[in-house]
């Protein structure tokens, strides 16, 4: 299944150190799942906790985070355009096919400018 979040922009977006992305999103709750290295064995033995975020909040978060990098996401329910904050050059576009707003689309926006803002 393809990746739409490295752990190290999950990182970024939720202020946590993420130890592994564990399964993507299920459905029909929507919900992400990831592990964080808590520092703190529990009775196991384990310093992992698994936490979830709705994917709808990830993308907020995931934009949020691109704005305070000095980038702006636009999404229709065509497409999900990146641009700098001020120009009006699209430097990175996602294609919605089945013409339905996809809140992915979002999240792999942030992961393009995060893979490629050392290059603008």
């Amino acid at each position: 299944m393809e990746e739409i979040i490295s752990k190290e922009l999950l990182s970024d977006v939720l202020y946590v150190r993420i130890n592994d992305i564990v399964n993507s999103i299920t459905t029909p709750s929507n919900l992400f799942g990831y592990e964080i290295k808590t520092g703190c064995s529990n009775h196991l033995g384990d310093d992992t906790e698994y936490r979830q975020i709705n994917i709808h909040e990830l993308a907020h978060k995931c934009k949020d985070w691109a704005y305070s990098e000095g980038y702006e996401i636009l999404s229709s329910t065509t497409r999900t355009n990146v641009y700098k904050i001020g120009s009006k050059i699209v430097l990175h576009k996602e294609v919605n096919l089945n013409k339905i707003y996809d809140v992915l689309n979002d999240i792999k926006a942030c992961q393009w400018i995060y893979e490629n803002k050392k290059e603008m």
